[in-house]
């Protein structure tokens, strides 16, 4: 499948989007689609861990099931520190689901566009 879409944002997001970020997310925003079945990439903290992974029906996987050593490709950090070194480094184009099939390239992932959108940041 040939994507139509420019190809993503190589830049970094930097300390002070993923600051802000999580300081959203600790305060109870999240990043993610709400409609049935496949809903994108999404951003969340549940029980104290920032987590990153796939949305369906609007809502993240049991964080239980996030934790486990080969879950669906999201990831969780425990400590605020470890979420802001890892979203700073991230960009577009890392989160545009490259590594997937093809189906979820730039498939509602994340992007700068769309946390200053719904995260304001």
């Amino acid at each position: 499948m040939v994507s139509h879409l420019p190809p993503p944002d190589t830049t970094p997001y930097g300390i002070a989007l993923a600051e802000c970020v999580a300081g959203k997310l600790e305060r109870g925003r999240c990043v993610t689609d709400h409609h049935r079945d496949f809903c994108g990439m999404g951003l969340w903290f549940i029980d104290g861990h920032y987590c990153y992974d796939e949305s369906w029906d609007g809502q993240p996987p049991p964080l239980a099931d996030m934790l486990k050593p080969n879950s669906r490709g999201g990831c969780v950090f425990t400590t605020r520190h470890e979420f802001v070194e890892w979203f700073a480094a991230q960009s577009d184009h890392s989160l545009a689901g490259f590594e997937k099939e093809a189906w979820f390239h730039q498939n509602s992932t994340i992007t700068r566009a769309r946390l200053r959108r719904e995260m304001g940041c």
